[in-house]
């Protein structure tokens, strides 16, 4: 119900998706073989990015309340993904970056359970293969290869075997795919991945540049917070909070690495952000000021929507 209040605008507004001629070839496949109509079209993407943000929601929260990141379980990481991301749910729409986000954010999720693998080469195979075939549909997502490497050097002992199957399952999509196409004599270039270097362009409102300093000020508070109380929390978990860090200083290179960047690009940042921002609302002994700014952030949510909507 939190989520559907404050995504309303989603549903007014008309929602497209656009394929561009150095899209990745898992994504133009993916929206041309939907065959939407016209007509259908808005309704189509605008219900499928909702229930997108809402898988992501909920996996961030469970990367949080399993890893035991915090004292206790709770729902403050994903009610501030829910929030904070409904500022700019108006620019949102079904891009490569979105679809790609919840994958990655599975990946995230594993990579914090490696020190529990049962079997941490097949384990370690399995999200080497996911982040292959999310570099079919967001090619700047490569870098997150970085984070299964450092992954590996926070939870596991070294062992060769493990980090040669995270290329080999890094190139088993690009394998199968390569064979496909070669059996229908369907020649395809853009299948390997293409890296342009640009310096994103995002054209903020005054309104929106208050948020994200806002924002910004809410993950340095939380930040502390967490900190203050790292040694409270169990070594694994201390480890995940490395683990989360560094994954948030490699999705801030990501739209770096696509020459069409938008808002939407920066989705991988908001992840890490909220998890840490959540200690804000978690930390405080007296709940009177967390309260007070959720309630402040959810009110100027639904009036800046208002404004982008009928504006």
């Amino acid at each position: 119900m939190y989520g559907l209040i404050i995504f309303w605008p989603i549903y007014l507004k008309v929602t497209h998706c656009y394929i561009q001629p150095d899209s990745p070839v898992l994504y133009r496949w993916l929206i041309s073989s939907l065959n939407i109509t016209q007509l259908t079209s808005s309704v189509f993407f605008a219900l499928s990015t909702i229930i997108l943000l809402f898988i992501q929601a909920m996996l961030i929260n469970s990367i949080v309340n399993r890893n035991k990141l915090f004292a206790k379980e709770h729902y403050l990481t994903s009610m501030c993904y829910l929030l904070f991301i409904s500022f700019y749910i108006t620019k949102l729409e079904l891009s490569p970056a979105l679809l790609s986000s919840t994958s990655i954010l599975w990946i995230l999720y594993k990579l914090c359970s490696l020190q529990n693998m049962q079997n941490p080469r097949i384990g370690i195979f399995n999200i080497s293969i996911v982040l292959g075939l999310t570099t079919l549909i967001y090619t700047p997502t490569l870098l997150f290869i970085l984070v299964i490497f450092f992954a590996l050097i926070i939870a596991r002992p070294f062992k060769f075997p493990e980090w040669i199957m995270v290329f080999v399952g890094l190139l088993v999509p690009y394998y199968f795919i390569s064979s496909i196409l070669f059996i229908y004599g369907i020649k395809n270039n853009s299948l390997l991945p293409l890296v342009d270097l640009a310096i994103p362009v995002i054209q903020f409102t005054k309104w929106e540049v208050s948020i994200n300093i806002l924002i910004g000020l809410l993950l340095l508070i939380g930040f502390v917070y967490i900190q203050q109380n790292s040694r409270k929390l169990l070594f694994q978990s201390r480890n995940n909070w490395t683990i989360i860090y560094f994954y948030l200083f490699i999705a801030i290179l990501c739209p770096f690495l696509n020459n069409n960047s938008s808002i939407g690009d920066f989705i991988f940042i908001l992840s890490p952000i909220c998890t840490i921002g959540a200690a804000f609302f978690f930390y405080p002994k007296k709940n009177l000021i967390p309260s007070v700014v959720h309630l402040l952030l959810l009110a100027f949510s639904i009036y800046l929507s208002y404004v982008n909507v009928f504006n």
